[in-house]
């Protein structure tokens, strides 16, 4: 078991008890502008599609229907990490909550196998559905910047190549050029599966672990239609596309929930710089909803002579 932490304040922790539901807010919503542009530049760099996200303004638009469209819920390694407290607790009221990363899996999995697009055909129009199924990986902490050059270092050597098998005339070496384009096509500077897990350098401190959902909805296909075998061998109906409809951010909520069992929260632990009469109250609160939920203490902040021996002789 891996166990995973999450910061929040007392009224989220209350909902997530009481309603037994996370919360997963759109990318959108985040802090961080730069949310959501590894999976730009991975299109961008997929030669199916990038020639539509050359321009400035087509990066922007792809780039606000990720924001617009994915949905996480961000957890950490590290239970004692400073900067979280400072972070997310700048009043010392929050409090942090741990589970494991199997159990988070398994409430998505759940979630997915109820809200996945095979399972609403029969859906009217409109009905929240996930185009793929959801993931939860370890974050990857990079500089933007730099895979662009990348990706624009990979575009100049397939430019290269290309013209180089235009000008060359010879049987033997244009099959020798043609493996070559093969291969810089091939290489990735960005791996599909990493590319929803990108994030700013800036933010290595978090260590994060993230659960993302994708969402869209159901368009106006009629069931008949999809039933139909006629269109069973197209593409857009083996891998549901065809159902699929990707409206305005305004049309999509802004926070999807999660449901959980009540077993989900292993352990909370309040923050260590709260005065004692404010813990003692957040913890009445709590147990109104989870009597017996066990309670942590954290090490951050905390004076390491008074809970460690450092002499050494007796006193």
């Amino acid at each position: 078991m891996t166990d995973i932490y999450r910061f929040l304040p007392l009224t989220e922790l209350h909902n997530l008890l009481s309603e037994s539901k996370l919360k997963f807010a759109r990318l959108m919503l985040m802090d961080d502008l730069n949310e959501g542009l590894g999976s730009v530049l991975s299109f961008q760099e997929s030669f199916t599609y990038s020639w539509s996200l050359q321009r400035k303004e087509k990066i922007k638009e792809h780039h606000d229907h990720i924001r617009g469209s994915t949905y996480i819920s961000s957890w950490t390694l590290e239970p004692n990490l400073m900067a979280m407290w400072l972070l997310y607790s700048k009043r010392h009221d929050s409090i942090r909550i741990k589970t494991t990363k199997e159990k988070l899996e398994q409430a998505v999995k759940q979630y997915a196998n109820e809200n996945l697009w095979t399972k609403h055909i029969e859906s009217p129009a409109g009905t929240i559905q996930l185009p793929r199924f959801p993931e939860i990986k370890p974050v990857h902490y990079v500089h933007f910047e730099e895979i662009s050059q990348q990706i624009k270092n990979k575009y100049e050597r397939y430019a290269s190549a290309c013209v180089e098998l235009v000008e060359n005339e010879n049987t033997t070496s244009r099959e020798a050029l043609l493996k070559n384009i093969n291969a810089v096509e091939q290489a990735r500077v960005i791996n599909h599966e990493q590319a929803s897990f990108l994030k700013d350098a800036c933010f290595s401190h978090e260590k994060e672990i993230r659960a993302s959902i994708a969402i869209c909805l159901r368009n106006h296909l009629p069931a008949s239609e999809w039933k139909n075998r006629e269109n069973h061998e197209k593409a857009s109906f083996i891998f549901g596309t065809a159902t699929h409809h990707y409206p305005a951010s305004t049309e999509l909520p802004d926070i999807i929930h999660v449901p959980i069992p009540i077993d989900f929260i292993d352990a909370i632990c309040f923050d260590p710089r709260a005065p004692h009469y404010i813990s003692s109250e957040q913890e009445k609160i709590i147990r109104r909803a989870c009597p017996k939920i066990s309670v942590e203490k954290s090490d951050a902040f905390g004076y390491k002579p008074d809970n460690f021996d450092f002499t050494l002789l007796g006193s």
